[in-house]
């Protein structure tokens, strides 16, 4: 079975902002200055930079005219239907 695009998108984001919340933690700059970031955790802050542009972008295609259009179950060119 095919997933539609809408529920993928809607898994995406959830999984995007629990792995924002996880990275949050290790950069969390309450607590860690810029000065203080080690390697790993310039790449989690970039990471979490990246994930924040990301996910209003694909909050606006899941409140879409095409996204809504994408969500009818096409017909799976390998099933025997």
């Amino acid at each position: 079975m095919l997933a539609s695009p809408l529920s993928v998108i809607n898994e995406t984001l959830a999984n995007l902002q629990t792995l924002s919340e996880l990275l949050l933690d290790e950069v969390d700059e309450r607590v860690v200055t810029s000065h203080q970031l080690t390697t790993e955790r310039r790449v989690c802050k970039e990471a979490l930079q990246t994930i924040r542009v990301l996910m209003p972008k694909l909050q606006a295609v899941r409140g879409s005219n095409v996204a809504a259009a994408l969500d009818h179950p096409r017909a799976c060119a390998n099933c025997d239907d």
